[in-house]
């Protein structure tokens, strides 16, 4: 397979969401049969089973579209993915989730390298931005370690034409917001880095104590 589509899960609940997510991370698997993230995305939804990195999404999704006046719910009170009617796994049709590198990860581990991830983003820059100009996000979220930073640096420069610079730690995320209040940038691990439910719980936590705090400062900003 040689192109991988992603971006919008449903390009008109994303632009309709009370506020637009991207989460910006390395590659899509090589699931074989599909070559775009909305057919991965049909299928995952026909099986009822979202995967580590996309099920730790939704989680942090409907947690962000619920915030209300600066409060969030629990990560215990978060419905199940597939719950009926309220499930979290509708969350993701409301954001968008692009790749750095646009074709699958065919390796037998299925583990990125990070040479390969850097090298590929340099080749799909422009496309990647026209991508980031397109879905406009108010929130960006980049799944990437220490030695994808240039990747962080570059996006953060394409938006803001200055250096990127971290305002604050939460936990294992990295914030910083642009001078206009326009955008909050996330940077941590990977999601699917998370493996244990005490550290997708910290994960969770940590962006929506960001967030909250973000919305609610825009909203104090706008009183």
């Amino acid at each position: 397979m040689e192109f991988y589509e992603d971006g919008a899960f449903n390009q008109d609940l994303y632009r309709k969401a009370p506020v637009r997510i991207v989460w910006i991370l390395k590659e899509a698997l090589d699931y074989d049969r599909f070559s775009c993230q909305k057919e991965c995305f049909e299928d995952a939804f026909k099986k009822e089973g979202l995967g580590p990195t996309w099920g730790l999404m939704a989680y942090v999704a409907h947690g962000i579209l619920n915030i209300k006046e600066g409060k969030y719910l629990r990560w215990e009170d978060v419905p199940l993915h597939f719950e009926e009617t309220t499930g979290s796994a509708d969350s993701l049709k409301h954001i968008a989730a692009i790749n750095a590198k646009k074709t699958p990860n065919n390796s037998s581990s299925g583990i990125s390298v990070d040479k390969e991830i850097r090298s590929a983003f340099e080749n799909n820059k422009e496309l990647i931005f026209k991508q980031l100009d397109d879905l406009n996000p108010q929130i960006l979220i980049f799944g990437y370690p220490e030695a994808l930073k240039p990747i962080v640096e570059a996006i953060y420069r394409h938006f803001e034409n200055e250096s990127y610079i971290i305002h604050r730690h939460i936990g294992s995320i990295a914030e910083t917001i642009n001078k206009t209040k326009s955008r909050i940038y996330l940077w941590g691990y990977h999601p699917s880095h998370y493996k244990s439910e005490d550290k997708q719980c910290s994960y969770y936590q940590d962006i929506l104590l960001a967030v909250s705090d973000y919305l609610q400062s825009n909203r104090d900003t706008k009183l």
